[in-house]
């Protein structure tokens, strides 16, 4: 779903359900609204992908659902406050798997 760079109704598609009763479940779990979620699932992605050093940043992106190296940075720098580089270099799934944790931790205690 990321991968072809679906939105809400794709994941929601992957449930079985629509995109409204997708959003109350985001709502009722506490997973923030389906499109932040979204952006986790591509940074989650993205992440695993630089894990193997031989692969492009470019090519990460794009695998991961955007349509150039671009985008992914600018969610790296908007979402973590870093680059996709920077975070390769010290483990980027561990990196951007404890912020996603700390996001939803967050929202589940109502303070985004």
């Amino acid at each position: 779903m990321a991968v072809t760079g679906g939105g809400v109704d794709e994941l929601a598609a992957l449930f079985g359900v629509n995109a409204k009763t997708l959003s109350l479940w985001c709502q009722k779990f506490r997973l923030g609204s389906t499109r932040s979620l979204l952006v986790w699932i591509r940074l989650l992605l993205a992440s695993l992908l630089l894990e193997d050093q031989g692969r492009t940043i470019d090519s990460a992106a794009r695998a991961a659902g955007y349509s150039s190296d671009r985008g992914l940075r600018r969610t790296f720098e908007q979402t973590l406050g870093t680059a996709p580089s920077s975070v390769r270099k010290d483990g980027a799934l561990t990196q951007v798997s404890t912020a996603f944790r700390a996001w939803l931790g967050d929202v589940a205690a109502g303070s985004r």
